[in-house]
């Protein structure tokens, strides 16, 4: 058996990684390949515009095919870089000459809204300071953007469609399975996808994996590199700058344990998530944008309607 998870991001994808994914694949009994594995395995295009839509844009396939059995591998990228719909459907054509048809997809999902919070939330934390009406794009927007910046920092709006998404895969692969964001921790539904009822003795930690900036944050992180542009500066200045202090040559060990723990203190992302939003209380992010908004209505209604699970197109069309 082989399973692929593709993505999207921001849907528990580390917790997933970290917890579920290895546990299940020791009960299936298959080799579960870690990311930084697999980048050893198949190398990434060196084309940066390229690479900017999907890792892996070969001309010829036939050589760079993934020839592992019996696996299981998670690589939320591969939906297409940062989970933009600008990029779905050419993924999902280059992950079917990579993996092979008869692959089981794994997709997981998460409400629309909170989706789409996450994902702006994110640019912001990679210090792609945009305000989200310039974030959202429509689709030739989307495609000028892409073109004239060559950059991933934007996210078409227009091709946003959860039901879009699943039928890409349905098309291009025999087997597609969907994981709620809510359901990555029910041990039940996990049981029932992967036929194990062994699962049901997994166990979870109470980590928390990649947490978001809270309202005031992403606020405060606007402020703050609007005060430092004044002097020709940049919170990403600031972060080089942050990261370059371990790498310092220094022979005493005091030293060079302080300019390390420095190099941590620095950066902005690190004082934000385990400093400031530890102070007050946390309210999550939510777009607010009425474009947004209103473009979502009909994928909220579907993603309340979808179950996890294995998905076909009967059932698809149905919801």
């Amino acid at each position: 058996m082989k399973y692929l998870h593709v993505g999207l991001g921001k849907t528990g994808t580390t917790f997933l990684q970290n917890e579920v994914f290895p546990q299940i694949t020791r009960i299936l009994n298959l080799n579960y390949i870690e990311k930084k594995d697999f980048f050893q395995i198949l190398l990434p295009t060196n084309n940066k515009l390229k690479k900017i839509i999907h890792s892996y844009n070969f001309i010829n396939f036939d050589n760079h095919k993934f020839n592992e059995k019996e696996y299981f591998l998670s690589v939320e990228n591969l939906c297409g870089k940062f989970f933009n719909p600008l990029f779905w459907k050419k993924s999902a054509k280059i992950n079917k000459k990579i993996f092979g048809k008869d692959t089981t997809i794994i997709i997981t999902l998460s409400e629309p809204l909170d989706f789409m919070s996450s994902i702006y939330c994110h640019s912001i934390q990679a210090y792609f300071f945009q305000k989200e009406k310039d974030f959202f794009l429509n689709h030739v927007n989307s495609l000028k953007f892409l073109k004239n910046k060559k950059k991933y920092n934007f996210l078409d709006l227009e091709l946003f469609d959860f039901k879009y998404l699943i039928k890409l895969y349905l098309d291009n692969f025999d087997k597609v399975i969907i994981i709620k964001k809510e359901d990555i921790k029910n041990k039940d539904v996990l049981s029932k996808i992967f036929n194990e009822p062994i699962i049901k003795n997994i166990f979870f930690s109470n980590k928390i994996y990649n947490k978001s900036y809270s309202n005031v944050s992403i606020k405060l992180s606007f402020l703050i590199e609007k005060f430092l542009n004044l002097f020709k500066l940049s919170l990403s200045k600031t972060d080089t700058f942050a990261r370059s202090l371990n790498k310092l040559l220094i022979s005493n060990k005091f030293l060079k344990k302080f300019f390390n723990k420095l190099s941590i203190e620095l950066r902005w992302r690190f004082f934000i998530q385990n400093r400031f939003d530890r102070m007050f209380s946390f309210k999550k992010y939510y777009v607010s944008e009425k474009k947004v908004l209103d473009h979502i209505q009909k994928d909220i209604i579907f993603y309340r309607k979808l179950k996890s699970g294995y998905i076909t197109n009967d059932y698809l069309n149905k919801i």
